[in-house]
């Protein structure tokens, strides 16, 4: 977990070449470092560090590649009954439920509702080309809806943090399977950092710890950074790499908000994506304001807000024993916390952060 301290570290995020992803074949004999470009008639191009591109058959890569590839650059269609569709990403389908990533949203669909699913195309994959030593949004939620352990995946309300490191940053959180929590800081095109925690029955499972270090590796794109993360102690432990933060914060510590977290950030990029308070009063909202999804009618417009009982699965405003917000908002700037979550689907666009426009949006709802 991010510590909450007031002042900034001198730290400078140094770039530093980057592999991308270590990738592994069905037989689990072959890996190579490697970054994906994309995926062109069943076949995954990997390009090297040395400028080598691979060319390899879907087919020849172990399961959990074979989807990261296919779910990262395939665009599908959601097709509606009432002749709408929804151009998106599938991440996870059920029996009863279809979530799926709607330009910055992700979207949870009654499957009663979707008359249809269709691949339309793949594409270049986004992350291709990009320097940081971080996933992007997209990757980030594509490796989590593939794992056998995050399970109907769904974007939560994420609490605004006023105070410290994390001061007006904005943040996109998400639960998964059995008591996992992710959260995505900064612009969601270029992150500033992740963290995946587990909170109640699993704060004592072994297991469900090295699936959070397993994932957080798969998502650092420099393999020395990996090793950085492997070093860590499950118990409590910080190492600090040319700027970049990697932690595991345990359930006792002040900020944890009682759960065991890893953590990879870095400072210096955190406060070049504090939002101003003209932004942070264009992509916040107030949670006692939110109506619940019982009486509110679902349209294009509202297409991923919030209600009243999203707020079930949100952090608490961190609040003083007199029963005020202990949130200052630092030494410059309001404070916007209090009870206070972000829209679901922020971007930052020219460096400001601004809500959605859903306008052209066709039918959907959360839940």
């Amino acid at each position: 977990m991010f510590h909450r301290i007031l002042c900034l570290s001198t730290l400078v995020f140094v770039t530093v070449p980057v592999s991308g992803r270590e990738w592994t074949d069905n037989t689990g004999k072959f890996r190579v470092e490697a970054e994906l470009q994309g995926v062109e008639d069943g076949t995954v191009l990997l390009s090297k560090a040395d400028g080598h591109t691979l060319r390899v058959p879907l087919g020849r890569l172990c399961d959990s590649d074979r989807q990261f590839a296919t779910k990262l650059c395939s665009v599908a269609s959601l097709e509606f009954g009432n002749d709408n569709s929804l151009e998106c990403t599938v991440l996870q389908t059920s029996a009863t439920n279809v979530t799926v990533l709607y330009r910055s949203m992700v979207l949870r669909m009654p499957r009663s509702e979707v008359a249809a699913i269709k691949d339309v195309d793949f594409k270049r994959a986004p992350t291709a080309g990009r320097a940081s030593r971080l996933a992007d949004y997209k990757a980030v939620l594509v490796t989590a809806a593939i794992q056998p352990w995050a399970s109907d995946l769904q974007q939560i309300p994420a609490t605004v943090i006023d105070n410290g490191v994390l001061r007006n940053v904005p943040y996109k959180s998400f639960r998964a399977g059995r008591d996992y929590e992710i959260n995505i800081y900064g612009d969601p095109a270029a992150p500033a950092g992740f963290e995946i925690g587990v909170r109640g029955g699993l704060l004592d499972d072994e297991s469900a710890k090295r699936n959070c270090l397993a994932f957080i590796c798969s998502l650092l794109r420099d393999p020395a950074d990996r090793e950085g993360v492997r070093g860590l102690s499950v118990e409590k432990g910080k190492n600090l790499r040319n700027g970049l933060t990697l932690e595991v914060t345990p359930p006792s510590d002040p900020d944890a908000y009682g759960g065991w977290w890893v953590s990879v950030y870095s400072e210096q990029a955190l406060d070049s994506m504090r939002a101003s308070d003209k932004e942070m009063e264009s992509i916040t909202v107030a949670g006692d304001s939110l109506k619940s999804k019982r009486s509110r009618s679902v349209s294009p417009e509202s297409l991923g807000d919030w209600s009243s009982e999203d707020l079930q699965y949100a952090r608490p405003p961190r609040t003083s024993q007199s029963g005020g917000s202990v949130y200052s908002g630092g030494s410059t700037g309001k404070s916007h916390g209090g009870g206070s979550v972000y829209v679901s689907g922020y971007t930052r666009k020219d460096g400001t952060y601004v809500r959605p426009h859903t306008r052209s949006a066709p039918h959907g709802g959360r839940h």
